[in-house]
């Protein structure tokens, strides 16, 4: 189209948009009048602002249900009074609860998850005396735990260890490799599920190590440590902060060096950005992501995976316990199989052609239309033609010999001809 404006001519502007209506910020649900869990939501909220318990920032956006959920956590793991109700339904302050320790919530823990978790990983493992003047962590009858080191020294103890569990995996083959870290803060072991070995390396990073250079801490002995190939999961608490999993998080150093090692290393990270999984005791610090949940692509490509929160085991805690499920994609020991073969004439290269164009109508943007058709005209005759020749002559033989040609097919029939007649 032409252009008959003059040099230096504008267009005029038209009618200005008008502005945009600000929207208003969405209001916190608020539960039914007479509910437990509204008349508890306003026994919070009425908190002062001098007293225990108090949240010491704006609640006004959330919502009731959630906030009697999270104060009962916090109220719980620090020891305060909760919330209680009298027959009448009025709600109260109880007196202060004692909240079980770490030490007291493994058995129970291991006990409620006999029937659904196949391998635990717990980090700062309770290290108290088992007896004999001796120190250990907790043990479970269905369970198998593994150390990051053995023997374990006398002077050191661990902060992380795998549980096995013996009735949904009896034939695990647990290997553990305590020279991979060399480390009371890092496990590495494998086992087998589905007839498929998997790597399994539980790390805790104690917030203590400021260093990114230092040899003996947790980040320099990843980033010097190689993923293997095999299927590999790597979780922990690795107490690292930075924005590609924390949607809150500033980029620190540390979570920068442990973000460009997972990235280097191909690592697929599970965690939803905007779901923590620390609740600090202090009210004045806000929740963050700290657990993470990583795979090589070895296991993304041979088995599905979902990862989730799981609020229903290990509480009352300051962590939320994280949840990977994985489903093998492959089907057991199919790989032992041997490749089906076809006689010459049982294949319908009509059908063949039909189902090459589907294969192929994926790719139909890297050809036109015309191009297309004759693509898999083309390759279903060229298919034929290779097949017909790397043919071998009709035999019972499931490997024909290399020497066997038509002439001596035509002598063996008239042998077995002979054979028969006399």
């Amino acid at each position: 189209m032409p252009d008959h404006r003059k040099k230096g001519q504008k267009f005029p502007k038209g009618p200005a948009n008008p502005p945009k209506k600000k929207q208003a910020t969405p209001k916190a649900t608020s539960a039914p009048a007479d509910s437990p869990t509204r008349k508890a939501a306003l026994l919070i909220r009425a908190i002062p602002a001098n007293r225990p318990g108090h949240p010491g920032r704006d609640i006004s956006k959330i919502s009731d249900l959630d906030l009697v959920k999270k104060f009962r956590l916090w109220a719980v793991y620090n020891e305060l009074p909760v919330i209680t109700f009298s027959p009448e339904g009025d709600a109260n302050w109880s007196n202060v609860p004692t909240g079980p320790t770490k030490t007291t919530f493994l058995p129970p823990l291991k006990t409620s998850t006999n029937d659904t978790h196949h391998v635990l990983v717990v980090t700062e493992l309770p290290w108290t005396n088992i007896g004999g003047g001796q120190k250990g962590a907790p043990k479970h009858c269905d369970w198998t735990l593994a150390l990051p080191l053995s023997p374990w020294p006398a002077d050191a103890k661990p902060r992380v260890g795998i549980y096995i569990n013996k009735k949904l995996l009896p034939n695990a083959g647990l290997t553990v490799n305590p020279t991979t870290f060399n480390s009371p803060n890092a496990i590495h072991a494998s086992l087998t599920a589905h007839g498929k070995r998997i790597n399994i390396v539980g790390v805790y990073r104690p917030p203590s190590e400021d260093s990114v250079m230092n040899p003996s801490h947790i980040l320099q002995k990843l980033k010097n440590w190689e993923v293997p190939l095999q299927d590999t999961i790597i979780l922990g608490d690795f107490n690292v902060h930075h924005s590609s999993w924390d949607a809150l998080a500033n980029n620190e150093v540390k979570g920068c060096h442990f973000h460009d090692w997972a990235t280097d290393e191909g690592l697929s990270l599970h965690n939803d950005v905007t779901k923590p999984t620390f609740y600090p005791t202090d009210h004045t610090k806000k929740p963050a992501v700290l657990d993470l949940t990583l795979t090589n692509p070895g296991l993304n490509f041979n088995w599905t995976t979902q990862w989730e929160l799981d609020g229903s085991i290990g509480q009352p805690n300051d962590h939320v316990a994280t949840l990977l499920t994985i489903h093998p994609r492959f089907k057991e020991n199919s790989t032992n199989k041997p490749p089906k073969t076809y006689k010459k004439g049982a294949l319908d290269w009509t059908k063949f052609r039909k189902n090459l164009k589907e294969c192929l109508d994926p790719y139909r943007h890297l050809l036109n239309k015309e191009e297309f058709s004759r693509a898999a005209a083309v390759l279903t005759a060229n298919i034929e033609i290779a097949l017909t020749l790397a043919e071998g002559p009709t035999s019972n033989r499931s490997n024909p010999l290399p020497f066997w040609n038509a002439e001596l097919t035509l002598l063996h029939r008239d042998k077995e001809l002979l054979a028969r007649k006399y």
